[in-house]
Formats: C-alpha cells, sequence, structure tokens
C-alpha cells in the first residue's frame, strides 16, 4: 500500500514513454517546413516531391465489445437496475400479481359489487402484453454484421469491415525493379502554390469519389530510400464521403493496374515496412501534457489496445473516474483508505505493456532521457543534518496533533527511507502528506472548511497551484501566504512551485526524473520544511532543543534562488566578479573616471547624467546608494547590489491576479537575464585576448603605443560598455517596485534602452570571438549605440 505512489508515478513515465513514440521528431519537422515553404529559395524540384492521400471510409456500425467492457456494461446494468425506481410497467406487474394472490371469495364478493373490476380483469395483463412483446422480439430478425462482401474478401467493394476504418490503396509497378507496389494514391507536386492545392487534385484519379480533405498541413512525410531518385511524400487525410471507384481516370491508368480498399490492421500485409512506419511513427501531434489526455489519446490505444486502455481510464482517467493518481498525489488518501488491490492491479498492468510491445513490431519506443537534478546540488539549500537528529524528528513525527493518524505510517516510511539512502522512494510518500497539511492550514486561516476534503469529480480540487497562490478563485487575497512568512513561501516555491525551481513535485509525479537518482540534499530540505512546519503548528510540540531552533531560525531567514529576480541578481554579481578576476587588469576596472576626454567618454557621461537625474526625481532613497559621486564603477555595483534598505517582496511577483495595471516587469527580467549571459561570454573572449597580448609582451613583441592601447583599450570597453550596463541593470532591480508606480512610457523608454544595447552585446560577443578579434569595429559598434541612447534618453 505504501508503494502505490510509486507504482502511479511508474506508470505515469512509460505512458509518457509510450505517446511520445509517435511525435515526429525537431529534424523532421524543419525539413517539412524548408520543404512546404514557398519562400525557401532552395526548396527541392517538383520531381522530388510528391502528394499522398489517405482516404478513409469510416465506421457504419459501433464496434463489438470486448469480453471486458461486455462484462462492465452488464455489471453497471445490473447496479441501475437495482437502484433506480420502478416503472409503471413494473408496478403494473406488481398490483397485478397481489391481485392474482387473493382468496376466490375476496375476488367473487369485488366481482359481484363492482362489475367494472370483471371487466378489469378481463382485459390483457400486463404479463400478457410483456410475453406478446418478447415472443415478438424473437421473431425480430436483426441486419448482419456480416456482409456477403466479407464473407468472400472483396476488398474492392466499401461494403465490408462496417465497424471498422477503410483505407484506399492503390496499385502500381515499380519502373526500376519491375514489382508491383501499394501506395496511397498521390500526385506529383508541380508548382501549385501549395501542397494543399497538390491533395485536392489527388481525388480525381481515383474514378468518381467525392473526398473532404481535413486540414490544410500534411499529417506525415515518408523519404524513399533510393538514392538515385529520392522523392519526399507528404501526406494527408481524407475523408470518403460518397461515389464509387470502378476504374482510374485516362491520365492514371497506364500508371495505376489495381485498387483496395483494407482495414488499419491490413496495412502492413500491402504497405513496405518503410513506407509503413512513416505513417505510423511519423504522425504529427503533439505529446499530451495530461496524464489523463495521455490514456484518451488514440496513439496509446493503437499500441497497446483497448483492453489495457479501458482500464487506465477507470484507474486514472478524467476526474470521473476513480482517478487513482490525482486522490494520491494530492494528499486525499490515507492509509488503508483504498484496497490494496490497486496496487496490485497497477503492477500487474505496467507488466503487460511489455509483452504486448514484443509482439507488435511496429513501433519503436524512442526513450526519453530524464531530467538531471544535479544543478540543484548545491548549497542554496543549507539545512541541518537529519540523521544526527533521528530520535528528535521520530517523537515529533509520533506526538504531532497536525498529522492526521492516516498519515503518520507514510511520514515514518518516508523517513526511513531516507535513512535508508532511498531518497527518491521517501519524497513520493513525503508530498502527499506535505499537501495534504497545508491544506489543513489553508481551510483554516482562509475559512473555507469545506474546501477540505474536495475531491468529487465536479468540484475544484483544492491542490498545491490553488494554496499557494496569492489569491482565492473569488479574487480576495489568500491569508496563507502571509502567514507562512517570506522565508517559508521562498524555500516552498524554489522546491515546488517556481518554474526555474526544482519542481519536485510536478517532476517526480510525471516520471521525470530517476526515482533513484535523488539527491540526498534536496530530500533533507524537504523533510526539515514539513518539520518546521509541524513545529511552528503543533500546541504538542515545544521548542526546547536546539535542532527545533534551528529548524525555524533557517527556514524563516530563508532568500528564494530560483526567482526570476533572484537569478538576474545572480547573474551581475557573476560578471563583475569575473571582471575582477581578469588578469592583469582587476584593478585598472576599479578606475571611476578617465582622462582621456573624447567624445566616446563624454557620450557615456552624459548618459549617465541622464539616468541619474532620471532615477533621482523617480526613485526614494537613490542618492543614498551612490559612491564615487554616481560615477561607473563595480564598487557603485556592489553598493546597489547588496543594499537592504528596500527589500523585494518576491513571494507571488508574477501572479496574474495581482496585475492591476499595464506594467509588466518580465520583459526587463528577461532582458537583464540574456544580457548578463552575454557579457559572461564576452568576458571569456576577452580573457583570452588579454593572454594573447600578454604572451606578446613577454615577448616584447609589443611596442610602446600597443601596450598603451591595450591598457586604454580594457579601460574604457570595460568600463564605459560593460560596467556601464551592469550598473545600469543593478539599479532596475534595486527599484523595481518604484518602477511600478512611473509612468508606462517611461517603463517603455528603459526596455528600448535595455534592447539597445542588447544588441550591441549580441554583435560584440561575435566580434569578440578568437576567429574574429574585430575590437575596432567593436568600437564604432559602441559609439553608434551610445548616440542611439542619447536619441532614447531625450
Amino acid at each position: 500500500m505504501l508503494r502505490t505512489p510509486v507504482l502511479v508515478s511508474s506508470l505515469t513515465k512509460y505512458l509518457i514513454r509510450f505517446a511520445s513514440s509517435s511525435a515526429i521528431t525537431k529534424a523532421d519537422l524543419g525539413a517539412l517546413s524548408s520543404s512546404i515553404s514557398s519562400d525557401d529559395t532552395n526548396i527541392q524540384t517538383p520531381q522530388n516531391i510528391a502528394v499522398a492521400l489517405c482516404i478513409q471510409r469510416y465506421p457504419h456500425l459501433s464496434p463489438e465489445m470486448s469480453k471486458l467492457e461486455s462484462d462492465y456494461s452488464d455489471l453497471i446494468e445490473k447496479s441501475e437496475t437495482a437502484e433506480s425506481y420502478l416503472s409503471d410497467h413494473e408496478l403494473r406487474i406488481k398490483r397485478e400479481l397481489q391481485t392474482t394472490q387473493q382468496k376466490p371469495k375476496e375476488i367473487a364478493t369485488s366481482t359481484t359489487k363492482s362489475p367494472s373490476t370483471s371487466a378489469a380483469i378481463a382485459v390483457e395483463t400486463a404479463q400478457d402484453f410483456e410475453d406478446k412483446m418478447n415472443k415478438e422480439f424473437k421473431q425480430f430478425q436483426f441486419a448482419l454484421r456480416q456482409t456477403d462482401d466479407d464473407k468472400t474478401n472483396n476488398i474492392k467493394s466499401q461494403n465490408r469491415k462496417l465497424d471498422q476504418n477503410l483505407l484506399l490503396i492503390v496499385q502500381r509497378k515499380n519502373e526500376k525493379n519491375g514489382k508491383d507496389e501499394w501506395i496511397f494514391p498521390q500526385k506529383l507536386y508541380e508548382g501549385e502554390k501549395s501542397l494543399r492545392m497538390t491533395a485536392d487534385q489527388v481525388p480525381s484519379i481515383c474514378g468518381n469519389l467525392n473526398v473532404q480533405i481535413l486540414g490544410n498541413a500534411p499529417w506525415a512525410w515518408y523519404k524513399s530510400s533510393d538514392k538515385t531518385d529520392p522523392i519526399k511524400i507528404y501526406f494527408f487525410k481524407g475523408e470518403y464521403l460518397s461515389g464509387t471507384m470502378k476504374q482510374f481516370s485516362s491520365k492514371t491508368s497506364s500508371i495505376y493496374t489495381d485498387y483496395a480498399w483494407i482495414t488499419h490492421d491490413e496495412l502492413p500485409k500491402y504497405l513496405s515496412s518503410s513506407y509503413y512506419k512513416a505513417l505510423v511513427q511519423l504522425k504529427m501531434k503533439l505529446i499530451p501534457n495530461l496524464l489523463r489526455q495521455i490514456v484518451e489519446s488514440n496513439t496509446l490505444h493503437d499500441i497497446i489496445g483497448s483492453d489495457l486502455v479501458t482500464i487506465f481510464r477507470l484507474l486514472i482517467g478524467t476526474p470521473k473516474s476513480i482517478n487513482l493518481r490525482n486522490i494520491y498525489w494530492h494528499g486525499f488518501v490515507q492509509l488503508n483508505e483504498v484496497s490494496i488491490k490497486y496496487s496490485y492491479l497497477l503492477l500487474y498492468l505496467l507488466l503487460q505493456i511489455g509483452p504486448i510491445l514484443r509482439l507488435s513490431h511496429t513501433v519503436d519506443i524512442i526513450t526519453r532521457k530524464y531530467i538531471s537534478l544535479d544543478k540543484f546540488n548545491n548549497n542554496n539549500f543549507k539545512m541541518p543534518d537529519l540523521l544526527d537528529n533521528v530520535d528528535q524528528i521520530t517523537s515529533i513525527i509520533a506526538h504531532s496533533h497536525i498529522i492526521d493518524y492516516g498519515f503518520k505510517p507514510l511520514l515514518k516510511q518516508s523517513f526511513d527511507y531516507y535513512k535508508q539512502k532511498n531518497y527518491g522512494y521517501s519524497l513520493a510518500l513525503l508530498l502527499p502528506v506535505y499537501e495534504h497539511i497545508l491544506r489543513k492550514l489553508f481551510v483554516s486561516v482562509n475559512n473555507c472548511i469545506d474546501r477540505l476534503l474536495t475531491a468529487e469529480a465536479t468540484t475544484l480540487y483544492t491542490t498545491l497551484d490553488e494554496i499557494l497562490c496569492c489569491c482565492l478563485p473569488d479574487g480576495s487575497s489568500n491569508k496563507l501566504c502571509i502567514e507562512l512568512g517570506y522565508g517559508y513561501m521562498s524555500l516552498l516555491g524554489d522546491l515546488i512551485t517556481l518554474p526555474e525551481g526544482v519542481c519536485l513535485r510536478s517532476k517526480l509525479s510525471h516520471g521525470e526524473i530517476d526515482i533513484n537518482n535523488v539527491h540526498q540534499n534536496l530530500t533533507n530540505t524537504a523533510i526539515c520544511l514539513l518539520l518546521t512546519l509541524i513545529i511552528r503548528y503543533d500546541s504538542s510540540q515545544h521548542i526546547c532543543d536546539n535542532f527545533s531552533q534551528t529548524l525555524l531560525d533557517t527556514v524563516s531567514n530563508y532568500k528564494t534562488c530560483y526567482h526570476p529576480v533572484s537569478i538576474a541578481k545572480n547573474g551581475i554579481i557573476q560578471c563583475i566578479t569575473n571582471m575582477k578576476n581578469l588578469p592583469e587588469i582587476g584593478s585598472l576596472v576599479l578606475d571611476s573616471l578617465l582622462t582621456d576626454n573624447n567624445n566616446r567618454t563624454t557620450n557615456f557621461f552624459a548618459i549617465q547624467m541622464k539616468l541619474n537625474n532620471f532615477w533621482r526625481t523617480e526613485i526614494n532613497g537613490f542618492d543614498n546608494l551612490l559612491v564615487d559621486n554616481g560615477d561607473v564603477s563595480l564598487k557603485s555595483i556592489e553598493a546597489i547590489l547588496f543594499d537592504h534598505s528596500k527589500p523585494l517582496n518576491l513571494i507571488n511577483r508574477y501572479c496574474s491576479h495581482c496585475t492591476k495595471t499595464t506594467y509588466n516587469e518580465q520583459p526587463i527580467i528577461t532582458l537583464i537575464r540574456q544580457m548578463s549571459t552575454l557579457i559572461l561570454n564576452i568576458l571569456l573572449n576577452i580573457q583570452s585576448f588579454v593572454k594573447l597580448r600578454e604572451n606578446d609582451c613577454a615577448l616584447k613583441q609589443l611596442r610602446e603605443r600597443q601596450r598603451e592601447n591595450l591598457n586604454r583599450f580594457l579601460k574604457l570597453f570595460l568600463q564605459y560598455s560593460l560596467i556601464f550596463i551592469c550598473q545600469l541593470n543593478s539599479i532596475i532591480l534595486w527599484s523595481l517596485d518604484d518602477l511600478k508606480n512611473i509612468d508606462v512610457k517611461y517603463t517603455i523608454l528603459l526596455q528600448k534602452l535595455l534592447r539597445v544595447w542588447l544588441t550591441y552585446l549580441e554583435n560584440t560577443l561575435t566580434l569578440s570571438s578568437s576567429a574574429r578579434n574585430r575590437w575596432d569595429e567593436i568600437d564604432a559598434l559602441c559609439m553608434t549605440t551610445i548616440e542611439k541612447s542619447n536619441v532614447i534618453l531625450k
């Protein structure tokens, strides 16, 4: 029972991989788009492109139910019959049965007193009517599901396999090997404006057929293996509406010799293996994002069959099904509330998928790589070591009143897995318990107790997405965010909710990470977070030991590392750190003023003065932030980045419910992060350039003027371009809250200014590479960017 969430996670992982097996690759999409585009100058010649049409006749009858479906239908019918009210006919039979059971004297008496009763008894009874209808039903002859064409296996007739799809294929003689081959009706592309126009002409070669083409884009493509005369075929889908195919048109009668209407199962018998795989494996479908979309997809149905898919839909399908996955992962089920038989059933289903795939040779499963969590195995999560405090943790769990009795065994087993170094299994059991506790706090502080056990098909689930949102569905504020505080919400965001954070719950529950390769640091942090919650809100826990107090202090003082603003800030810090570490010039770039009075320096000062005047006017406390008289320097950047007089509240900062105006800081943050990445790469190019010049200096291959130009360039380039950009970005990050209150036109100007310097950095990265070293062009580019900046700031 304890392993059911793990089984559900594994099942999710496998289903996602099966769904992805039929998805077209990026290379295929690229080839397709380049071939379709009419603007591409390198488009293939018309002789090498053909358009095929898959004409499909849809079923006329519903397919026969499998034994599983039939048994389930009978079960539902019996259940509905037992629970439903009696019909008028059944009530009449019941009354008549009671009448016939009366004593003969009572019947005689009633007949004497009321002649009408005798007449009523003489008419046809309800039972007589039912017997009459049953006799008539037995004489009724149903239409046969199997037609005469089915008996003779007439593949040229559409009046066969009425409960299945039929596809039209044609036979032609291969000019090279002289063999007959079956293909879908196709036509060479002859320069039409689009492939769809070519597809419209395909039905004309098939005689008198009325076909509705579905969509304007092909759904699959196939490239022949013939290197001497390769041809690429694009497939469109078409729905057969009416008409018959008795003979080919006069233009194609010499090309095509025969035709047939066949089912999907019969395709491998007629089509070549490579041609058939193009249809099966290169379907242009997006992989569904949700598990219920996967189990409802036709692709999964084609791969593993209807029986398994039916069971999947019952167990883990829509909210109207048993919905095992969601009620487990969202913490709605306690220990022993769901029978262990479901665990056995899930395990059995997993074991059945392998044999089905081995017997079916039409699909090659493309294994997805797991998402690596190695980048999160760092010092950002600094929590006490749990193994040093086993006794305290056991006591906290055992004596907790905030944890329901049915969840305690799951939490204890989770900690046991942690001690055994099975960190993935530990998280699989921990996260549902954690969500349940947060839900209890959510409904308590927001006074909505009716939402505690909401897990019904017709009602919105109360999950972490809603629990941690800053607003409730009615627009009011979520009091839980304020109740938990900045530190707790920040750590919660880094672990679970922030897109660039760990996203533990979503990655684990969707099978995106290897459950056997989860880092100890992440599981340790998640358990510490839960223990802090228990200690803080459980009145039975007395903070009397160093471990409990350390947990509370650590979580309370935590600052987010994976919020977009924090990532942007850390990117700037990395830039100035790398600038300081550049060889031989660490001291040069710290100078706050250049002695040369050229136009470039003057214009840089003009830009900086305009910006400083703007900051002073619109941002409170800006003058207190300035060092070195407001000049551009690394020292001033550090003072801005590490100033804590105006801390930003990053909790739910990008929540759509909180957007009251047209201002949106996300584009600004994105630009700043892009610029920091470019600066880091440019610094690598500069480092290579400087090392080369240092070697020339050591070998005395540089003249005095060249050495002076080198030092001057490094001072100028670093101080009045890269350092200027870093300082501009730092001030913007520091003043994000103030920018919300500034006129929108000024924030738009800031975005324009950032984009101008982003373009400068992109060009500089290319020009500063070791293969080019075009520093003179960078110098001219810098002047052009300065002029554009002055125009924007006027």
